[in-house]
């Protein structure tokens, strides 16, 4: 006789075509056979490129673990420990779930994070303190994705710097789930109430990480349909028509969506700062972001001040320069027109 595991049921239901599709799924007989693909790649060269896993939700019937009311309260702190572990990295657990209007396909519902909900039968008190650590599991969902969006090629080297940073950062956090992941497996006094008081700062770290991404997704309007984007906003016209002559392509959208990229991403940074001063461990992080973003700015700003040269491939810089405009298309006293028109300031969106 084939031995059970301890989240296996011991019946079987069949297929009832009355059932739609999803439905139908838990209670067939056919075996689990869940399978990863690999996806296109996109301009970000460190995004994941492996298919979303199913929902745990279609999972069939005989694979449910247990209901929660079944198990002892002991038993129920160490089942959600070790889903807590997995939602904590971006996956779904066996109690713990997606919320039905989470969908992972969807790039905004990614963007924004997903909500979660926990099987019924939980303890009162173990469901306060679990919907407590699960915040964090969706900053870093949102983060992750974030990472993944701002880093295309579109977004400029300010964003990409700034992924760079925060992907040091999920470094460090990822080490976390794995330090109390070895607390849960070694210690056997860890509970789910240590694991709360030890990721309380990582908590607020990601919290203001989330916070920050989340206002720039807006700006770039990835969240939230900003009705008086740019269609009578010709700032960007030039800075399209030398791409094109430069042999580039438009980005989707590229004439009626704005791109908060360069210094606008550091006027962002510089605000949450000064808005968060009073904060000590948001000021450090904040200024460590700030540090790391605004270097390809730096590096910009140096090669003009001290050569007079731009040399700015995602249009970012302050100055903006108009290739077009040539000293030999000038008739004479070229020197005046040729900085006047060539170099100009580029003016805030």
């Amino acid at each position: 006789m084939e031995a059970r595991g301890p989240f296996q049921k011991d019946r079987r239901k069949e297929s009832d075509p009355r059932l739609p599709p999803e439905k139908a799924c838990r209670f067939s007989t056919a075996p689990w056979k869940p399978q990863a693909s690999l996806i296109p790649s996109t301009t970000a060269p460190l995004a994941a490129r492996i298919s979303i896993p199913p929902l745990a939700s279609l999972l069939p019937d005989p694979l449910q673990p247990p209901p929660l009311s079944d198990l002892s309260p002991h038993a129920q702190e160490a089942a959600i420990l070790d889903d807590i572990l997995y939602v904590l990295m971006g996956f779904e657990g066996q109690y713990i779930r997606y919320s039905e209007s989470y969908k992972p396909s969807v790039e905004k519902d990614r963007l924004a994070g997903p909500t979660f909900r926990i099987l019924p039968g939980l303890d009162p008190s173990l469901r306060d303190l679990t919907n407590s650590v699960l915040k964090m599991a969706t900053y870093y969902s949102a983060i992750e994705a974030f990472v993944e969006v701002q880093s295309r090629q579109d977004f400029g080297s300010i964003n990409h710097a700034l992924c760079a940073s925060i992907r040091k950062l999920l470094k460090d956090y990822l080490i976390l789930i794995a330090q109390l992941e070895n607390q849960c497996i070694t210690n056997d006094s860890f509970s789910l109430h240590l694991l709360h008081l030890n990721t309380l700062p990582t908590n607020h770290m990601m919290f203001q990480i989330y916070t920050l991404g989340q206002e720039i997704l807006k700006k770039n309007s990835l969240l939230d349909d900003d009705l008086d984007d740019s269609i009578d906003d010709f700032e960007n016209v030039d800075d399209i028509l030398e791409q094109l002559r430069d042999g580039g392509e438009l980005a989707a959208g590229g004439m009626n969506k704005m791109v908060c990229k360069g210094g606008n991403v550091l006027r962002l940074l510089t605000d949450r700062l000064s808005y968060m001063s009073g904060d000590p461990a948001a000021r450090a992080l904040l200024q460590g972001l700030l540090r790391d973003a605004s270097r390809p700015y730096m590096t910009m700003l140096n090669e003009w001040i001290h050569h007079g040269g731009i040399k700015d491939p995602h249009n970012e810089f302050l100055i903006k320069e108009q290739k077009s405009i040539n000293r030999e298309n000038l008739d004479v006293d070229y020197t005046d027109q040729y900085w006047d028109q060539r170099y100009t300031i580029r003016q805030p969106d």
